[in-house]
């Protein structure tokens, strides 16, 4: 076999090992320069199909498995007879060769070695695999000591055999009992054999021998588990009896691969420098949830970005210490806290996806921000307009979550995450709650609740209200105000008693800028007294709104720029100044003049990100003898000039739309009404998604709303303006050129069959980088189409005077709209292409973006004669 190739690409080298099944080649794939370990089946075992379907199923299943102490599956295929799998070449010895080189290892050694091997089991186990053939053989040993788990070739689900024609699947000595009387096998068989191997690493002697297989089986099964330390007397009891759970004859009495590996940290102290079983999980599976990599770590959990295959997408999975596992209650006060927040669902709460429990590991799922904390801008005083939008939109977020019945209790910087910069996500709600009732300690200091942002009766272990999270935004608002928390010491225990006994500080001491009003608004919040503070986040919020506003100094002035290299980039493309000062919009369900706090604050973060659009001209419609597609009432493609405008750079999202129908009490979204409480929120997950499932007449309200509460003329586009923000001046068929292509939008022909979220084809851009232009939603027009659908009443040339921009027309005329969607094909997807619906229709794919003219006059365009949306 040496020089011959296999595949065309896989030049085989030279022979390093083999066994009863296969033979391992190291060769290069002379495609790619890479060196690979080419596992093929012997030629005389292919007629033998017990030994086919093992070799093929191990292919298909490392395929599956994905973790860092297995060898990475690269490639597998037949050709001319020959079976092969083309494996991660791992350059070292395998565990066989160590022992037969070395003899018994030092326990320390040991215990590493099967501490990844129990975490590669762990991975396994959560795709359902057992490997059913854990021997010193399938383990490789690189010069670090770093571990490659081999050969999952018979490793498969509970469905198939444990006997192969010729006896026996896996090797007696390391063969747990169960699989030796063919009986049904979990996880737990592996960490038998690897108990086996762990034995022979401190012995050097393996637990049961004898000189046939039958007999070493049988021993597997009767036999008392011998002592380790009868061989090795330096093994420790503690060791001694780890290796004894592990040979349990019942399958029940042995650890799990993540209990092991937990076990295994306790022994060699590892859980002193917090890197046990949930601080060290990147590259296994939990769950449903392949751990990328570790992105976090605090008291109470650690968090790993990870992937979840089913629905193709990361997500953020926040692991909680195993050592809560053992307390008592906490399992059922874990699934009652972790149901209670997962119902939580409005724009500045981390959404929750899932929660569950593996063995000793408790994993709740959220959503995946790409993001900082709060926690990374402080240290220096924040101006008061960015400390007012921020505590307003943690305390809308509070405010919900307690008219829901949840308490945070561990309000502060680190769980604010600052989404592209502006807007507030809270995460981590109820998790205190799950880790313990009440605060408890520990010789270290407190273990559940952060001591800096910590309330007084939530330091003294008394039961909390929704006042406690009055107080600890109290010190996150101190914070961002002084640039440092109230309270300070040398141990936690010291921070806790500070909150409860000493005098607050003086803010304007710290920053003589503050606004009196301002600081009251503070000493009230961090009052010792429940009783004294304001009795709900919403009094809070709007008692320093109006402090704000009453402040005798501008708010730019509090506290100086960042640096250069801190500050945020501008989101808008060129700046829009009001044409008129902002107008508060109406509260929630009714109509007044006064505005909420939240809502003056919210529109700041909510006001689309525009683009401008200069004036000129552009060639409109379509030329048939360019485009094949072209319909008859898109001709004929003419030039036309228009003033230049703003449009916003993607279609309005839920989250936008979200402050509009909360601000007003407007209709919601059909698809919306099964997800929303008393906070009127999109459904969960989505807020990044173009709002859908609205008329042409809710399109109008939001950008009246839009308008007043700004005081910028916001509208729909024509579609004239539409047009030539998408294809540009040169008459292209679609944003990016005269050519289709299917990845450049979703559309039909992408496959994805639902819409995504905004912005995620930038290479579809249009010339002038507005996004989404074309696929993912239907868009709204304010211009008419006519009467009969089959037939426009507004032909072309376009005349924007002709009355096709006319608001005041009758209500059932039908209106156009723009930019295909995810279900219509790309045809549909032309920027010229034109849609006609009657203004009342509302579907999943009916969606809008909005405009706005600059400049204080607006008599020179037909467009803005009229009443502006």
């Amino acid at each position: 076999m040496i020089g011959k190739m296999i595949k065309g690409k896989y030049s085989i080298m030279r022979e390093i090992g083999s066994g009863t099944v296969s033979t391992v080649y190291v060769a290069m794939n002379l495609n790619t320069n890479e060196v690979v370990a080419l596992k093929v089946m012997h030629a005389e075992l292919t007629e033998e199909s017990q030994f086919l379907r093992r070799f093929r199923r191990e292919a298909r299943l490392l395929e599956k498995l994905d973790s860092s102490y297995a060898a990475r599956l690269l490639d597998y295929g037949e050709v001319e007879g020959l079976n092969f799998i083309a494996l991660e070449y791992v350059p070292g010895r395998t565990l066989d060769q160590v022992l037969k080189d070395e003899g018994s290892l030092e326990i320390e050694r040991a215990l590493g070695i099967a501490r990844q091997v129990a975490q590669c089991l762990a991975g396994a186990g959560a795709m359902g695999i057992v490997h059913r053939d854990i021997r010193p053989a399938n383990v490789m040993i690189t010069a670090s000591d770093t571990v490659k788990v081999t050969d999952f070739g018979v490793a498969a689900g509970a469905d198939l055999s444990h006997l192969s024609s010729t006896g026996i699947l896996g090797t007696p000595h390391y063969l747990a009992p169960e699989l030796a009387e063919g009986e049904q096998a979990d996880v737990r068989a592996d960490v038998y054999s690897l108990g086996v191997i762990l034995f022979e690493m401190v012995t050097g002697e393996r637990p049961y021998d004898a000189d046939d297989a039958a007999s070493i089986v049988l021993k597997h099964r009767q036999d008392p588990i011998p002592s380790t330390r009868q061989l090795n007397p330096e093994v420790s009891q503690e060791v001694n009896g780890l290796i004894s759970k592990c040979l349990a004859k019942e399958p029940r009495e042995r650890y799990l691969p993540l209990q092991l590996v937990r076990a295994i940290a306790d022994l060699m102290g590892e859980a002193e420098v917090a890197l046990g079983v949930e601080g060290a999980l990147a590259g296994q599976t939990l769950g449903h949830y392949q751990l990328l990599e570790r992105i976090g770590r605090g008291g109470m959990a650690t968090v790993y970005k990870a992937y979840q295959p089913s629905l193709d997408r990361y997500v953020a999975v926040k692991v909680l210490p195993i050592y809560l596992a053992h307390e008592s209650g906490f399992a059922a006060r874990f699934e009652r806290e972790a149901r209670a927040v997962a119902k939580l669902d409005h724009p500045y709460i981390l959404p929750v996806y899932d929660f569950g429990r593996e063995g000793d590991l408790t994993y709740i799922v959220m959503k995946y921000v790409e993001a900082g904390t709060l926690k990374k801008r402080l240290g220096e005083p924040l101006d008061l307009k960015t400390v007012l939008e921020i505590i307003a939109q943690v305390g809308e977020a509070l405010d919900y979550a307690h008219q829901e019945g949840v308490v945070h209790r561990d309000v502060k910087p680190s769980n604010v995450l600052m989404d592209k910069g502006k807007w507030a996500l809270l995460s981590d709600f109820g998790l205190a709650k799950m880790a313990g009732a009440s605060v408890q300690l520990t010789k270290s200091g407190v273990r559940v609740g952060t001591p800096a942002y910590m309330s007084p009766e939530q330091g003294q272990g008394v039961s909390v209200d929704a006042r406690s999270d009055v107080y600890s935004l109290g010190v996150m608002l101190y914070e961002m105000l002084t640039g440092q928390v109230p309270y300070d010491a040398e141990t936690p225990m010291a921070v806790v008693i500070k909150h409860i006994t000493a005098p607050l500080p003086n803010p304007r001491e710290m920053n003589p800028a503050i606004p009196e009003t301002v600081e009251q608004v503070v000493l009230k919040a961090l009052a010792k007294d429940p009783a004294d503070r304001y009795q709900s986040v919403g009094q809070m919020v709007e008692a320093l709104r109006k402090a704000v506003t009453e402040a005798p100094v501008p708010a730019e002035v509090v506290a100086p720029p960042p640096p250069a290299e801190k500050r945020e980039k501008p989101i808008v493309v060129k700046k829009l100044e009001p044409a008129h000062p902002p107008r508060p919009a109406p509260p929630h369900g009714t109509m007044t003049a006064e505005m909420r706090p939240t809502d003056m604050v919210r529109h700041l973060l909510f006001e689309p990100e525009m683009i401008s659009i200069p004036a000129g001209e552009f060639l409109m419609g379509s030329d048939p003898s360019v485009d094949k597609d072209a319909w008859d009432e898109e001709q004929p493609q003419h030039t036309l000039y228009l003033p230049d405008y703003h449009l916003s750079k993607t279609p309005v999202t839920n989250a936008q739309y979200a402050v509009f129908v909360q601000a007003t009490g407007h209709r919601l979204p059909d698809h919306w009404k099964g997800t929303f409480r008393k906070g009127r929120n999109p459904p969960r997950g989505k807020a990044d998604h173009p709002v859908v499932n609205v008329t042409w007449h809710d399109a109008v309200a939001y950008c009246r709303w839009l308008a007043e509460v700004t005081g910028r003329p916001y509208r729909l586009p024509s579609e004239a303006e539409w047009e030539k923000s998408a294809r540009g001046g040169d008459g292209r068929i679609y944003p990016w050129g005269n050519w289709w292509d299917a990845k450049q939008c979703n559309s039909e022909e992408g496959g994805k069959g639902d819409i995504t979220p905004v912005g995620i084809y930038p290479q579809g851009a249009s010339p002038y980088g507005l996004l989404d232009m074309t696929g993912n939603v239907l868009e709204w027009t304010r211009s008419l189409w006519g009467e009969d659908r089959e037939e426009p009443s507004f032909k072309y040339p376009y005349d924007p005077a002709d009355g096709r921009e006319d608001l005041d027309a009758p209500s059932g005329l039908l209106h156009v709209l723009r930019g295909g969607s995810f279900y219509l094909s790309a045809k549909y997807a032309r920027c010229a292409a034109r849609i006609r619906l009657i203004p009342n229709y509302f579907g999943l794919s009916s969606g809008f973006r909005v405009l706005v003219a600059p400049g204080p006059s607006l008599d020179s365009d037909p467009l803005r004669t009229r009443q502006l949306c």
